[in-house]
């Protein structure tokens, strides 16, 4: 939950984790994307005959280092919605999406938060991809009673009004079931400081140290463009399973070094799946090949039987994805459909755009089939995203994810 970048593309993600997105996503990374509308653009034509449009507030970053994730998930967005108005709207009315570029910065998405809500009147806020983005946008969401579906990666009731839907539960699992095949017992984690690393110690790590011992958590700075110090360190401690939970360049340069100091005898390497896009390969280059992924059925969705049920939603949400954007699918484009598609299911359900009664609906989604897993949530549950894991590799020569043999 990615299309071929350079360094500086890469680099326009980086930040926030997701782990807690990826895991927090927090910042997940393809590059340089086609500039997205300016805040108030449209993403459907005015209703015909059954009112005006519903607006749907959509935060995303697409300039600054999480860029490659609010992109994607974007531009996702976008597919949903013509999906939606395709089949004639939500409630005989067409949706629009009302766009804000938050710039990667919490402050500006604060901004547009209020702009759009007081001004352009939106029933509901998709996005940001960011959980620190995401977390300072909560209060107004709150305030206004507004629901805010992103993409954070973050479990309980979070806040009343806000939604998270990147999935955490069993992430790891496929991780962990490696490392026990191989013998290994001791992990090492690397994760950005500050918020991003509490919520990687609150949600990732505790299924990781039920299997294994942590030996060590390493916290990095978002500028940090050597990640050798902190792997020697970690393997000076015992490591056997280096997790990287950041996102976007420091994930390849973490792959290059790692490699470099020959950790792949005697280690493996693993990060979250909102790293699997094609930037990541780049610039990791012939690193690549020591990185293990988690990943959903996204990634390959042309190898599904036919007799999986997601294989034709995957397939006609990838195709148009790759015709709008040139790009391969990724988890947080396919995650920024299921932000639009939760949030209007809600609209269906409540039968209404008012926000106490899109939250009660949001409350109590259960059973949403999306496509990147099922949604169960209840009113101290304010995530609920269930998705099949599977481990990945990468395929250097050809540039593409694989399934792990």
């Amino acid at each position: 939950m990615f299309s071929t970048r350079s360094m500086t593309g890469i680099a326009r993600n980086a930040a926030a984790i997701m782990v807690a997105s990826s895991l927090l996503l927090s910042a997940c990374a393809p590059a340089a994307q086609p500039a997205a509308p300016a805040a108030g653009g449209a993403g459907a034509p005015a209703a015909a005959g059954g009112g005006p449009p519903i607006k749907i507030g959509a935060i995303y970053s697409t300039t600054g280092p999480v860029a490659g994730l609010g992109q994607d998930e974007y531009d996702g967005a976008q597919i949903a919605v013509e999906d939606i108005n395709a089949a004639g709207g939500i409630l005989g009315r067409k949706i629009e999406l009302v766009f804000g570029n938050d710039e990667s910065k919490a402050d500006v998405g604060l901004s547009i938060a209020k702009k759009i809500i007081e001004q352009d009147k939106v029933v509901g806020l998709v996005g940001p991809a960011s959980v620190i983005i995401g977390t300072a946008l909560q209060p107004v969401a709150d305030e206004k009673k507004i629901p805010m579906v992103s993409g954070m990666g973050k479990v309980g009731d979070i806040s009343p009004y806000s939604y998270a839907l990147f999935p955490i539960v069993d992430q790891t699992v496929p991780f962990t079931k490696l490392a026990k095949e191989k013998g290994y017992t001791k992990v090492g984690v690397i994760g950005q400081a500050g918020a991003v690393a509490e919520s990687i110690k609150s949600t990732v790590l505790p299924p990781i140290e039920k299997e294994m011992q942590l030996v060590g958590f390493e916290q990095i700075q978002p500028a940090d463009t050597d990640m050798t110090p902190v792997l020697a360190k970690l393997k000076s401690l015992g490591a056997q399973m280096y997790f990287v939970p950041t996102t976007g360049q420091q994930v390849a340069i973490a792959a290059k070094n790692f490699k470099a100091l020959g950790l792949q005898n005697g280690g493996i390497f693993t990060t979250t799946a909102q790293n699997a896009n094609a930037s990541l390969i780049d610039v990791a280059g012939d690193a690549a090949d020591v990185i293990n992924l988690s990943g959903t059925k996204i990634f390959i969705y042309k190898d599904l039987p036919d007799s999986d049920p997601l294989k034709a939603k995957l397939t006609k949400f990838a195709e148009a994805y790759t015709k709008k954007t040139t790009r391969q699918p990724t988890l947080v484009a396919a995650l920024g459909y299921d932000m639009v598609l939760s949030l209007t299911e809600a609209i269906k359900t409540a039968n209404s755009t008012d926000g106490e009664k899109l939250k009660a609906a949001l409350d109590n989604q259960k059973g949403l089939k999306t496509l990147t897993g099922t949604i169960t949530r209840g009113p101290a549950e304010h995530n609920g995203m269930v998705a099949d894991w599977v481990l990945m590799r990468i395929d250097v020569a050809n540039k593409r994810f694989v399934l792990a043999k």
